[in-house]
C-alpha cells in the first residue's frame, strides 16, 4: 500500500522534497569555504589596496599644491603606464628567479620607498616622475596577486577566488582607503598620510610572505582545497609569458 510506495521513492528525491517543505528562512545556506591562506592574502590585498587608493588620489592634490598644473598631473599617470606594461611583459622571466609571493613582497617594498619619497618631496616634477617607479611596483603586485590567487583557490573555485581578491583590492579597499586618506590628509597633513600608506604597504608585504605557503607546503595539501600545480596556473601568466 502507501508504505510500499513510499519505500520505492528514491532517497535523494525524499531529501529534496523535505528541503522544499522547509520555510525559506530555515533552509541551510552553504557558502564555499575560503582556504585560510587565501583569507590571509585577502587581508594583504586589502591593506595594499587602501594604501594605493589613498596615495593615488591625493598625489594629484599634492602635485597641485607643490605648483604642478593639470598637464603635470596627467603626465604622472602616463609615466606609470610607461613602466607598467613592459614590467608585466617581463614577469615570466622574473618568476624564474623569485616566487610569486616574493615578487609581490618586492612590489610592496618598492611602494614603501616611493611613499616615503612622496612624504618628503618638495618638488612637483619629482613627485610626478616617481610614478615611473610605481608602474614597476604595480605590475609586480598585480600579476603576482592573480597567480597567487589561482594557486590558493580550490580547483573548482578559481573564478570565485579571483572575484574575491579583485573585489577587495579594487572595490572595498579603495572605498575605505580614499575616505581614510582624505581624513588623514585634511587633519594631519599629506606627510602623515603618505607615511601611514607606507606602513600599510609594509604590512601587506609581510602578511603575504607569511600567509602564502611555500611550494612544498602547497604540495602537502589534499582534496578540493588543494591549489593547482604550477603547470595549471592562470591564463594571465601565460598571456604575459607570450609577450616575451
Amino acid at each position: 500500500g502507501m508504505l510500499h510506495e513510499a519505500a520505492m521513492i528514491p532517497e535523494p528525491a525524499v531529501r529534496a522534497q523535505r528541503a522544499m517543505d522547509k520555510p525559506l528562512g530555515v533552509r541551510a545556506i552553504h557558502l564555499p569555504r575560503v582556504p585560510l591562506p587565501l583569507m590571509g592574502f585577502l587581508l594583504s590585498a586589502f591593506l595594499l589596496g587602501a594604501a594605493l587608493a589613498a596615495t593615488g588620489n591625493f598625489l594629484t592634490l599634492q602635485i597641485n599644491v607643490l605648483g604642478g598644473g593639470a598637464l603635470l598631473i596627467g603626465a604622472a599617470a602616463a609615466f606609470q603606464a610607461l613602466t607598467e606594461v613592459p614590467t608585466m611583459g617581463y614577469m615570466h622571466r622574473l618568476t624564474r628567479y623569485l616566487s610569486h609571493k616574493a615578487l609581490f613582497a618586492v612590489g610592496c617594498a618598492i611602494y614603501i620607498v616611493v611613499f616615503l619619497a612622496w612624504a618628503f618631496v618638495s618638488d612637483a616634477l619629482t613627485a610626478a616622475l616617481l610614478k615611473l617607479i610605481v608602474g614597476v611596483s604595480f605590475a609586480l603586485t598585480y600579476v603576482a596577486a592573480v597567480v597567487i590567487t589561482d594557486e590558493l583557490s580550490p580547483a573548482n573555485r578559481r573564478a570565485t577566488g579571483q572575484a574575491l581578491v579583485k573585489s577587495v583590492l579594487f572595490g572595498v579597499a579603495p572605498i575605505l582607503g580614499t575616505l581614510g586618506g582624505g581624513l588623514v590628509y585634511g587633519t594631519l597633513g599629506p606627510r602623515t598620510m603618505f607615511l601611514a600608506a607606507t606602513a600599510l604597504a609594509g604590512a601587506a608585504g609581510v602578511i603575504a610572505m607569511i600567509a602564502v605557503p611555500g611550494q612544498r607546503q602547497r604540495g602537502s595539501l589534499t582534496g578540493a582545497d588543494s591549489p593547482a600545480p604550477s603547470s595549471e596556473l592562470s591564463p594571465a601568466l601565460a598571456a604575459t609569458s607570450g609577450k616575451g
